[in-house]
């Protein structure tokens, strides 16, 4: 894939309209082909490879799906060629990515970017078009002669982009997709519409064959009519089970239980059941969270073969295995609890109280927060995926925390807040303390007064932003943690601030200090230290914030925390190291002066 990434870093475009590209398809079907909407091109064929199926046979639902990372899915349905050869087959395909930029879907003979073809979406030029990557730079369209994708389109929304294509299986001088056996592909997005180097990139195998024979049809009328199951806002939640697609692996089942007696706004003694179900082997957990972060959360996990195949409630109260422990005996109130693997699925049930005592409540009306996560084994370790959603259980309604939505604005607000609390109040400080590293004179004060009057200023500027997009949102203010912790810090750098600028003024050479400047000097020194403190804290929960927020991968995630920590560790060990040295150097000092004098006498 390095030479992948390569080759996407120049811009290219084609001079092919839309209109052009599909409708470039240059071949006949054959009477034996199904019969299409539209009729198909009467030319003869020109080529060796079979007659091309016409447009039109797609099933009006893909519902094999390909996940190839946590935010890029590949629906497809494959319509095979004629039993005869006589008509080509063609594959169907919409690639969704959770993001805003181009994509690329290519078939590759050996897994490498040489040599391999590539369909590549240009949101900005409305564009879906066929390439030969056939060296590490200046990638262009094939030829017009070969442009004979259908049924193109790319579009975005909500964050979303999404390319479909309809593709011969096989064409003159090009790599052929198998109907059965080994397909080797490519997949690339980035981080804009304009084609540069990818912010994402995989490369996955896949074997036709193995699929449901269902899906796999040369009739329309044969094509799977079930898609994979969304939030239903049709059903009842409270009289049947609702189903949610958490990921296109995982799927969540849900039934809410109302009491007689009470109302689904009031939901006294209200209960949800339950059901998680993996296509695949592994611990599986879903969780509930007061504001979207692992470390507080409160989970239901099933772990096969422990505990009696009984899922228990637990506690995340860190990332490492340590801290993710059961709840006490006496808070294992779940019911008809189970967890077992069936036919090579992982199925999790289970009946859970939606407001219990000393525990997060699940809302039956608004918003909840939701995690899921599942391991790759039977062991409780390390996830193999894991993503935060937003849920209201009794619309239906969610959205996944996959997103790119005001990205650029909460980038900008931990970009000033590292600016100010991790840049230039660290350096006021060392300003302060260091200070017989400056020139004599005031210098290090205006130094130390300019860095906190900046260090200030990001910090209004972050503060509004903040208020400002949580309102675009619609959450609430000061809601979290992290929320409430910036609004307390607010108030104590204001405080700070002031206390600064009308602080009481030294005495003359001389004189000795003043109660008050001795207590102001004091109070100035423990609000400085406690709003470092409390800044590096924030800083770090925002990251982790921010990573949840827009699925940053974890690997990313704690390379940043390393390098952050790195940087916190040596500015801290400047204002600790340093000022302690100075401080013993300033009383060494001042014994040595008091012993010249004692010589003197």
């Amino acid at each position: 894939m390095k030479a992948f990434r390569q080759a996407a870093a120049l811009l290219f475009s084609s001079s092919l309209s839309q209109n052009n590209r599909n409708n470039a398809m240059a071949s006949a079907t054959s009477t034996d082909a199904p019969t299409a909407t539209q009729p198909a091109a009467t030319a003869e064929p020109t080529s060796n490879v079979p007659a091309a199926a016409p447009s039109g046979l797609c099933p009006d639902t893909l519902a094999n799906f390909e996940l190839i990372d946590q935010k890029a899915v590949l629906y497809y349905a494959l319509v095979p060629s004629t039993s005869d050869g006589s008509s080509n087959g063609f594959l169907c395909a919409r690639l969704e990515v959770e993001d805003e930029g181009w994509v690329a879907l290519a078939v590759s003979p050996n897994g490498q970017m040489i040599g391999s073809e590539a369909i590549i979406g240009l949101p900005d030029d409305d564009s879906v078009l066929k390439y030969s990557l056939d060296a590490y730079s200046n990638p262009s369209p094939m030829d017009d002669s070969k442009q004979t994708l259908m049924d193109t389109s790319i579009t975005q929304s909500n964050g979303k982009t999404v390319m479909e294509f309809t593709k011969l299986l096989e064409e003159d001088d090009e790599i052929s997709i198998v109907e059965e056996g080994t397909n080797i592909f490519l997949y690339a997005s980035g981080s804009s519409n304009a084609l540069a180097y990818h912010s994402a990139k995989e490369t996955f195998q896949k074997d036709f064959s193995n699929d449901n024979t269902s899906s796999i049809s040369s009739n329309v009328s044969d094509a799977p009519t079930a898609a994979p199951p969304v939030p239903n806002q049709d059903k009842d939640c409270t009289k049947e089970y609702c189903e949610y697609q958490l990921a296109p692996d995982l799927l969540k089942r849900y039934l809410i239980n109302v009491p007689d007696g009470t109302t689904l706004d009031i939901c006294e003694g209200c209960t949800i059941s339950m059901e998680i179900v993996y296509d695949g082997e592994g611990w599986v957990s879903i969780a509930i969270s007061e504001d979207g972060l692992m470390i507080g959360s409160e989970a239901v996990v099933g772990i096969p073969g422990e505990n009696n195949n009984v899922p228990q409630k637990y506690v995340l109260g860190g990332k490492a295995n340590v801290d993710v422990q059961p709840m006490p005996q006496s808070q294992q109130t779940l019911t008809d609890a189970t967890v077992e693997v069936v036919n090579g699925q992982t199925i999790m049930k289970f009946t859970k109280i939606m407001q219990e005592s000393g525990e997060i409540p699940i809302s039956p009306t608004a918003n909840n927060n939701f995690m899921w996560a599942h391991g790759s084994g039977s062991s409780l370790g390390y996830h193999a995926a894991r993503e935060v959603y937003v849920h209201n259980i009794s619309s239906g309604v969610s959205e996944s925390s996959t997103n790119t939505i005001n990205k650029a604005a909460w980038l900008a607000h931990g970009v000033m807040a590292f600016l100010a609390w991790g840049v230039c109040t660290p350096l006021a400080v060392q300003s302060a303390l260091l200070r017989d590293l400056l020139p004599k004179g005031p210098i290090w004060f205006n130094i130390h007064r300019a860095l906190n009057t900046l260090s200030y200023a990001l910090f209004i500027a972050l503060f509004a932003l903040a208020i400002a997009y949580v309102q675009k949102e619609g959450d609430k203010h000061f809601n979290g943690a992290h929320e409430r912790m910036g609004l307390a810090m607010f108030i104590l750098a204001t405080v700070q601030i002031l206390g600064g600028a009308f602080r009481p003024h030294l005495p003359e050479a001389g004189d000795v200090k003043s109660v008050l400047r001795k207590g102001w000097e004091a109070s100035h020194r423990a609000i400085g230290v406690a709003l470092l403190a409390c800044g590096f804290w924030q800083m770090r929960v925002g990251i982790e914030l921010y990573a949840v927020k827009y699925n940053v991968d974890e690997s990313e995630e704690d390379t940043f925390g390393i390098v952050y920590w790195v940087w916190v560790g040596l500015m801290s060990a400047i204002i600790v190291v340093g000022g302690a040295y100075f401080k013993l150097k300033k009383k060494d000092d001042a014994e040595e002066e008091v012993d010249k004098k004692g010589e003197g006498q």
